[in-house]
Parts: C-alpha cells; sequence; structure tokens
C-alpha cells in the first residue's frame, strides 16, 4: 500500500509545535513587520522633506531635540 503525505501548511506546522501564545506570537509578527517599516519610512521622508524646507541651520535645531 503506498503512503501518501498529506502536505501542510507553514501555519498548520507551526500550530502542531508550538504553544498558544507562540503562534498567536508568530501570527502577529508579519504585520508588525510591515507597520514598523511604515512608520520608520515616514520617519525617514518627514526628515528628508523638513531638512530640505529649513535648511542646515534651522534643522539642526530640529534635530537637537
Amino acid at each position: 500500500m503506498m503512503e501518501t503525505r498529506l502536505r501542510h501548511s507553514p501555519r498548520q506546522r507551526v500550530a502542531a509545535i508550538c504553544p498558544s501564545f507562540l503562534r498567536e506570537f508568530s501570527v502577529e509578527v508579519p504585520y508588525r513587520f510591515v507597520c514598523d517599516g511604515g512608520v520608520n519610512v515616514s520617519n525617514f521622508l518627514f526628515h528628508i522633506v523638513i531638512s530640505r524646507l529649513l535648511g542646515p541651520a534651522h534643522y539642526g535645531a530640529v534635530v537637537r531635540f
């Protein structure tokens, strides 16, 4: 008799191995990664725009704080 292997998704594999809090953590990580990346990009763009608008002398006062 031929044995067939069932293919499980990565989420199903994690669910079988990890306790519930690790499962929840593994599901939330991609969302957290995307949100943190969005905040970092917006912060970068803010500093680019403000530095161009204020110029070096005035932008230095903003960066010190």
